[in-house]
């Protein structure tokens, strides 16, 4: 192909690809607009091998990037939420506010299946399931979805280098991009990475039409990995001269969404590390009096071990009791219908957190049993207390 030809590809498909993300921009999916653009501009660069189309498209994509904040009022909120949902969390701020609380409130381990509250998060079926995945599964179950969808790429990308005919090579590129990236963008507005864009999470997300067409892709995709191996098995042999090039394109690719995947990962965790206990406490979180219903609250207790407070169940009865009663009430403070003090209102998201492993939170949502909260351990001494007094 002369640089003639590569260049007349280059406009024609461009042009077809501007006509059909105009349209999209119209009706204001922006979501898929920009998934359908980010996937044009990858695969010209696969295509020519030239770096300057990948870069140029980019910039030209944050130029129609804050074209569009500029003239949609709807994208404005969006931002605005994503820079500060707390500003105008019952508004504006609400859904990734509701999802921050959501993601926070699982930790590593979770609530237990049906134990979480996702109804609350608006669009929880479509746009917000990777939240309601992290309050009942955890975190840690997260990231291996995460770790998934990554491999899914890599192998994805693998079928596409062993494609010998050029076209299965970038319809295979252009399934695995399109997973990649839309996992990311949904993935990233739902933890507060980047700005939320309305996509679904593929085979996961609720909805007939993103399903099916998740399916179909995943079947081409398979039917060019069936193509290769009956290549291969044929005899066929491959033209490395002509392909070194494309798949060290391919590679390059490759390295990017895989690092997309690493920052999400890394986002979690310091959300989680960092940030979440204060989230999880903030006075909007509708999870709080939930959470107090089904959970057990854990114990705080001395250096010793001795026991300052616990919650003894009696039949379906349950209260606080305080067995050094008023030697420590000015630092243990009380619990008693939502209002709590002192240490108790310190260490609250602490002793209403169960870290038993997911599968007994399972067993236990099954058999209608509450978990126990953790315990508190303080730095006082009963014993020495006592002596004092």
């Amino acid at each position: 192909m002369t640089h003639a030809d590569q260049l007349y590809g280059v406009i024609f498909t461009g042009i077809c690809s501007l006509v059909l993300i105009i349209l999209l921009v119209y009706q204001k999916d922006l979501g898929t607009a920009l998934i359908f653009f980010v996937i044009y501009v990858t695969l010209i660069y696969i295509s020519t091998n030239k770096s300057l189309y990948f870069f140029g498209g980019l910039a030209a994509g944050s130029i129609g990037a804050f074209v569009a904040y500029k003239f949609y009022a709807h994208v404005q909120y969006r931002v605005e939420a994503w820079l500060n949902p707390w500003a105008d969390v019952d508004k504006r701020g609400y859904q990734i506010a509701q999802s921050l609380f959501a993601i926070g409130a699982g930790g590593w381990f979770g609530y237990g299946l049906t134990k979480g509250m996702p109804k609350v998060i608006p669009a929880v079926p479509t746009d917000f399931i990777f939240a309601a995945i992290c309050e009942e599964f955890g975190n840690i179950f997260s990231i291996l979805l995460i770790v998934m969808m990554a491999l899914f790429f890599i192998e994805g990308i693998r079928i596409a280098k062993e494609a010998e005919e050029g076209f299965y090579l970038l319809v295979a590129s252009g399934i695995s991009c399109i997973f990649a990236f839309q996992t990311f963008l949904i993935i990233g507005g739902v933890t507060k990475f980047i700005p939320i864009t309305g996509v679904t999470l593929p085979f996961m997300s609720s909805g007939g039409t993103s399903l099916v067409m998740s399916i179909i892709m995943l079947g081409i995709l398979e039917g060019i990995h069936m193509h290769n191996q009956e290549g291969e098995s044929n005899g066929k042999k491959k033209n490395k001269k002509s392909r070194i090039k494309i798949k060290k394109t391919i590679n390059n690719v490759s390295y990017i969404f895989i690092g997309l995947f690493a920052l999400l990962v890394v986002h979690i965790i310091i959300f989680i590390v960092f940030d979440s206990a204060n989230i999880v406490i903030n006075s909007y979180n509708p999870r709080l009096e939930e959470i107090e219903e089904n959970i057990i609250r854990g114990k705080i207790t001395d250096q010793k071990g001795n026991v300052l407070a616990e919650t003894v169940v009696d039949g379906d009865s349950e209260y606080r009791v305080y067995p050094y009663e008023n030697i420590f009430a000015h630092i243990i403070g009380y619990s008693h219908y939502g209002k709590k003090t002192g240490i108790e209102a310190l260490v609250n998201y602490d002793l209403l957190k169960s870290n038993v492993s997911i599968l007994d939170k399972t067993i236990q949502a099954v058999s209608n049993q509450k978990s126990v909260g953790n315990n508190a351990v303080t730095t006082l001494d009963a014993d020495m207390q006592k002596t004092c007094l």
